[in-house]
């Protein structure tokens, strides 16, 4: 199976990004094709360790640019159509993969880990699109039961 992580950043004091890389190494380790997508690249990173496991690394944007322009959207389709798994992680990247999925009717699975309690667009006037995001997925894991 191949398997795409897409995370807005790996840095190093990121806790989302080692978690991926534990996931990397369990997955690999099973058999499948495991490769991360960022959509900033920052440094330092977890790059080389993914890399060192056999994983693909890339980035979409140079640190600095924004993660909100929709550009990324046709970017973010063009990777993930060859895979059959896409595990999303924080926001703004499980926007991108959730669009990405619904607009361009691809036919992969799509995870989402939610990594935070709360967040402020869960407030009323932003409810209908939250909901809508969380239903493209298959399936969602919360780091915890506090998140859950």
């Amino acid at each position: 199976m191949r398997i795409l992580h897409v995370i807005n950043r790996c840095g190093v004091a990121n806790g989302a990004a080692r978690l991926i890389l534990d996931l990397a190494k369990i997955h690999i380790h099973k058999g499948h094709k495991v490769d991360i997508l960022t959509l900033v690249a920052i440094h330092p990173s977890y790059k080389d360790e993914f890399i060192k496991i056999g994983c693909s690394y890339a980035s979409i944007l140079y640190q600095g640019r924004s993660m909100k322009n929709p550009i990324l959207l046709l970017k973010v389709k063009k990777i993930m159509q060859e895979y059959d798994v896409v595990h999303a992680h924080l926001f703004p990247a499980f926007y991108w993969v959730a669009l990405a999925k619904f607009i361009f009717k691809l036919k992969c699975k799509l995870v989402f880990t939610e990594h935070a309690p709360e967040n402020n667009r869960r407030k009323i006037w932003l409810r209908p699109i939250e909901r809508f995001i969380y239903r493209q997925y298959d399936s969602i894991i919360a780091i915890s039961d506090a998140v859950k």
